[in-house]
């Protein structure tokens, strides 16, 4: 509880009149339809607006809370799948801010709160008049459920209360249906049976939430309005479509490799990457091809290896303990299991780390970020490394140290890991980039990428064709959701009639 942001706190000045004269055609509707049902006592907003990259939702969503604190003297609550969304539009993840269950393998069992952090809960939101929910593509029915019936009902004492959804507060979803799904779970717009609400909530019942909302779109392009171009390829491989000539274009940016074999290839990919700028980023389908390509990056840099090895600690008896940790050694290629912390990591002075880990939101310390190790500091007798100092923004150094973990690894066998929450991040999933926006980025669109909208986010994350960097591209790892298609179809029939329907049934390349 005590990483909750504060929603009061005090902002520097701002000038809202100017941010609201910035606001394009879009954003200003959406903007006048927020601030209206919010000075309409007798209305409840619950608005999702759908956002693809570039579209201007963070400078929304920033003149929205500036404008509720100075009219309204009220604060928002914003918060976002991952902790690198949540950084980016200055809010928490969702898990943490509403205290939601979380286990590394399958969705957890809904968990009542304690009468301790209910009261802190109400404390905190005493004066939150708008919650703003991002990157809802990432949000499965059943966390949007939790969220619902077990946690804004509960919170806000709402649960036996006619329309008493959500806690009767004003709520606004942002995000693109396109972009990646939820990890093994079902969308927010895929309605729940009765048999998924009696599993995971003990309840039986429950309505179909996504239906209350009413719907929005940004459709204004303000990231790669420099790249008409670039732009255009975009829109259409969102919605899985690509044309001889966007092809063309594509394989323009692929990086040419000399040698013959996979290690040549490798290792001239590494040099190509140590010649950009230092804030490129090369972005991976698969966990695996980022352990070959850190690998390689390690093994690049002239400088001592430092490993970081946990300290596991098991409470059972010594016979069942030993088998424990043969368990823990075959898991080491498996971090999905052990709560994506490693056994051992190796580092070195100079090398690129991602944190894995929320350490502090309000610096950028949020899992997926990435920054520079610069040193390591030891204990007295030099066996044991305390903390890792890393470099933030302006040359400011930051010192991580080791968090505590827990993971089962068999039936009601739990390991208590200390270590630091790092791994050595050249290379990141595509998945961990939703919600980046970068000037140059390498990635690999081959035959290794394996989900919907997966080669369509990857793309998106650069500003211009100039700063991509193709490793490979298949046309066929071009990739739509048909059901969010449809969904949003649906929508526009409904909500925007006046704008064409999504056609994806071209014939592909």
């Amino acid at each position: 509880m005590k990483d909750l942001v504060d929603f009061d706190k005090i902002d520097v000045p701002i000038d809202l009149s100017q941010m609201m004269s910035r606001l394009n055609e879009d954003q200003k509707r959406i903007f006048d339809r927020v601030c209206q049902v919010l000075q309409n006592k007798s209305q409840i907003l619950r608005l999702y607006v759908s956002s693809e990259g570039g579209t201007g939702k963070s400078f929304l969503i920033e003149t929205i809370k500036h404008w509720i604190r100075i009219h309204l003297g009220k604060t928002i609550a914003i918060s976002a799948p991952t902790g690198i969304a949540a950084f980016n539009i200055d809010g928490l993840t969702i898990h943490r801010m509403f205290q939601l269950p979380v286990t590394n393998e399958s969705t957890a069992k809904y968990t009542h709160l304690s009468d301790m952090v209910l009261k802190t809960l109400r404390d905190k939101f005493k004066t939150v008049e708008l919650f703003i929910i991002d990157e809802v593509s990432m949000i499965s029915n059943v966390t949007l459920m939790f969220i619902n019936l077990k946690r804004q009902c509960e919170i806000f004492d709402t649960t036996d209360t006619d329309d008493g959804f959500f806690g009767r507060k004003h709520i606004l979803l942002f995000g693109d249906l396109l972009q990646l799904p939820p990890v093994k779970e079902q969308s927010p717009f895929v309605k729940m049976s009765r048999s998924e609400i009696q599993k995971y909530l003990g309840i039986m019942g429950g309505s179909d939430l996504w239906r209350l909302f009413d719907y929005d779109e940004l459709l204004i392009n303000m990231q790669q309005r420099g790249d008409n171009a670039y732009r255009d390829i975009l829109s259409r491989i969102r919605i899985g479509l690509v044309t001889g000539l966007d092809i063309d274009v594509l394989q323009s940016r692929k990086i040419h490799f000399q040698g013959s074999s996979c290690d040549e290839g490798l290792n001239e990919l590494c040099t190509y990457m140590s010649q950009l700028p230092v804030d490129t980023i090369c972005l991976l389908p698969t966990c695996y091809l980022c352990k070959v390509l850190n690998t390689a990056m390690l093994n690049k840099i002239d400088s001592d290896e430092i490993l970081l090895i946990a300290e596991d600690h098991v409470d059972c008896a010594p016979v069942i303990r030993k088998k424990v940790h043969k368990i823990l050694a075959d898991k080491d290629d498996k971090v999905s299991e052990t709560a994506g912390i490693e056994r051992v990591i190796a580092i070195k002075i100079g090398a690129k780390v991602m944190i894995r880990r929320n350490i502090d939101v309000t610096l950028g310390l949020v899992n997926g970020t990435i920054r520079n190790v610069v040193a390591v500091n030891r204990s007295v007798d030099g066996n044991r490394i305390d903390s890792i100092k890393i470099v933030i923004s302006d040359n400011k150094e930051i010192t991580i140290t080791k968090v505590d973990i827990k993971f089962e690894v068999f039936h009601k066998m739990v390991v208590h890991r200390k270590q630091f929450p790092l791994s050595f991040s050249y290379g990141i999933t595509i998945h961990k980039s939703q919600g980046i926006t970068c000037k140059n980025a390498m990635m690999d669109l081959g035959t290794s990428v394996f989900s919907h909208g997966q080669a369509y986010v990857g793309l998106s994350r650069v500003s211009t064709l100039e700063g991509l960097h193709l490793i490979n591209f298949n046309p066929a790892s071009v990739k739509s959701n048909s059901g969010a298609i449809v969904e949003y179809n649906r929508l526009r029939s409904v909500f925007k009639s006046h704008l064409p329907k999504i056609n994806s049934s071209k014939k592909r390349l």
